[in-house]
């Protein structure tokens, strides 16, 4: 007769500070350089994005004061903010990867020379909050 298999628990990795401060410096990075303003000022912007307007040589002008798309901009004119979120990012490309490959760089070398001080930072979470509950 064949043993039966165990379960085996599920273990959750632990929520990393220094992750997920990377990532937001990622997502600020992208947004900064397709909305033209910060994740906050995405969410908290106004709506201020309106029709092109027809210029006298017949070209087509967006209008958009201050540059910046927002939540409120994207909702109230979905095709006008993603055209103005594509121009920002074609416009800002180059500078969006190196800003975002110096960072992955930057935080690489952060992890790396300060591993002793995150290893007693993580010991010390861990007799405070137990283990798998937060990582440095």
């Amino acid at each position: 007769m064949a043993k039966a298999k165990k379960s085996r628990s599920v273990r959750r990795s632990a929520f990393n500070i220094s992750k997920f401060a990377e990532n937001y410096v990622q997502a600020e990075i992208l947004v900064r350089g397709t909305t033209g303003s910060g994740i906050m000022s995405f969410f908290t912007g106004t709506q201020d994005l309106r029709a092109p307007l027809e210029s006298y040589s017949g070209s087509m002008t967006l209008v958009n004061p201050d540059g910046n798309v927002s939540l409120q901009d994207l909702i109230a004119q979905p095709s006008l903010s993603l055209q103005a979120m594509y121009e920002n990012g074609a416009s800002n490309l180059v500078p969006m990867a190196i800003s975002s490959v110096g960072t992955r760089i930057g935080f690489r070398m952060f992890r790396t020379i300060l591993s002793p001080q995150r290893r007693s930072l993580n010991a010390l979470a861990r007799q405070v909050l137990g283990r798998g509950q937060i990582t440095f």
